[in-house]
């Protein structure tokens, strides 16, 4: 796994935590069902080559939360997942509180941030699961 402390001096956890407050069990769904062209689109682009696994890894998390095969991951975490990947792949569907820092903040650093919040709680999350291959 990466070295993910350096993100946290851009990034506070403390962003990521706060807003997955918001997370709404619709949006876990959401999350779940178009994990593919999430992962696609991310495939493409050029900033998160480097990445890809870990993204595999948390849309796997999330689709087998959502499938209730991951009652070990607690729900917050689950939040964070799924607010950092809305905040990057549809930062408008987020509340409009949120959009003045879409610009402000680097969605790499934003993901980074929220991989330690989920390795801290996912014993298993350094594992390169199927889901990243298959797209």
């Amino acid at each position: 796994m990466k070295d993910l402390h350096p993100y946290f001096t851009r990034v506070s956890p403390d962003f990521i935590r706060l807003n997955a407050k918001r997370i709404k069990p619709g949006d876990v769904k959401k999350i779940s069902a178009h994990s593919e062209e999430i992962l696609y689109r991310m495939k493409h682009h050029r900033r998160f080559q480097d990445w890809i696994p870990e993204l595999g890894n948390v849309l796997t998390i999330v689709k087998e939360f959502d499938k209730g095969l991951r009652p070990d991951v607690p729900f917050p975490v689950i939040e964070a997942i799924v607010f950092t990947l809305l905040f990057i792949d549809h930062p408008l569907d987020l509340s409009p509180d949120v959009h003045p820092v879409v610009g402000q903040i680097d969605d790499i650093d934003l993901f980074a941030v929220c991989c330690k919040i989920v390795k801290d709680f996912v014993p298993d999350f350094g594992f390169h699961h199927v889901l990243a291959e298959s797209v």
